[in-house]
């Protein structure tokens, strides 16, 4: 075999160890990999773009979630822990303490209110279940009272309690739970703070919320005559069919705030203290009501009740001032 000949069967050998060898297979398999095996490079940098981009939004969203958590978690974190052990020494009627026979009297309280809350009533009661409690004058033990009933309510199974500081003067209820001054119900009326749920505070009781009187107003009566007080009793009666909401309210021969009231809910506690507070005056203040109004009567402090304690109850009367 001549020099040209091995040549010849050396680069045939080749072809076959080496198919692309050959400049034209070569250029084919060029072809069959870059359609078939690999994306182009500008593909590949696109969908890595594409997928980075999801995931910042992904991460966006989450974010976004997490800050409306945190909020809402702020709205409802707002808690006052009142001092229940200090409570029970003053006679409030507090979870967890055996003071049975209070416990009772404020059963008896309760339950023709809640009848006519349920609508268990003779005759439907508009705002049923917003309840104002007041006296005549001061001093007969209404705030003492709202308390309890608010607290007695707090144990029912099928309601949650608001317990409101409505006597923005004197603010008893507030002065008696908080430590300081809290911002509250005339803050609201004036518009200076829009949103209740900033106001209202959780408690260490379960179902009980208390919204504090909240700043002095020189025009509070005006406040609680205004739509927006209005608006508000509505949504307490409305919104929530399972809220009971007790206004502590002023006396109503002191000042026009308690007889306002009296016209926007739909029950009134008027609590009497015995041997103390004079006929003619219990009928002065009943007279100043609406007629058609119910009014449930508690004698305050009553040395006969069968609570031998300071704060006993005597019993309760229940229907029309007519």
């Amino acid at each position: 075999m001549n020099t040209i000949e091995k040549a010849l069967s050396k680069q045939k050998k080749l072809a076959d160890i080496h198919p692309y060898h050959d400049e034209k297979n070569l250029k084919s398999h060029k072809t069959q990999v870059t359609k078939d095996n690999v994306k182009p490079t500008k593909n590949i940098f696109d969908e890595l773009a594409s997928k980075q981009t999801e995931s910042e939004i992904d991460l966006s969203t989450v974010q976004a979630n997490i800050n409306e958590e945190s909020k809402a978690e702020k709205k409802v974190s707002k808690k006052i822990t009142l001092d229940l052990d200090n409570m029970n020494s003053f006679g409030y009627l507090v979870p967890n303490h055996n003071n049975e026979n209070l416990n009772e009297e404020y059963r008896q309280i309760k339950r023709p209110l809640l009848n006519n809350i349920k609508g268990k009533s003779a005759h439907p009661i508009k705002n049923a279940n917003v309840i104002q409690v007041t006296s005549s004058v001061q001093s007969e033990g209404k705030s003492f009272t709202a308390v309890n009933l608010a607290l007695s309510f707090a144990i029912e199974m099928d309601f949650n309690v608001l317990l409101v500081d409505a006597d923005t003067i004197k603010a008893s209820v507030s002065n008696t739970l908080f430590d300081k001054k809290e911002l509250g119900l005339n803050d609201y009326l004036s518009g200076d703070i829009k949103e209740l749920s900033e106001l209202m505070f959780s408690t260490n009781i379960p179902k009980l919320s208390i919204l504090p009187a909240g700043s002095r107003h020189k025009y509070s009566t005006e406040l609680l005559n205004s739509e927006n007080m209005d608006k508000l009793i509505s949504e307490f009666s409305e919104r929530y069919d399972n809220r009971i909401v007790i206004f502590d309210s002023p006396p109503l021969l002191q000042t026009n705030d308690a007889r306002i009231l009296s016209q926007k809910v739909g029950q009134v506690v008027f609590v009497v203290e015995q041997n103390k507070t004079e006929q003619n005056v219990v009928q002065n203040a009943i007279a100043i009501l609406d007629p058609n109004i119910v009014i449930g009567v508690v004698m305050n402090k009553s040395l006969s009740s069968s609570h031998s304690g300071y704060y006993g109850y005597y019993g309760y009367g229940y229907g029309s001032s007519k």
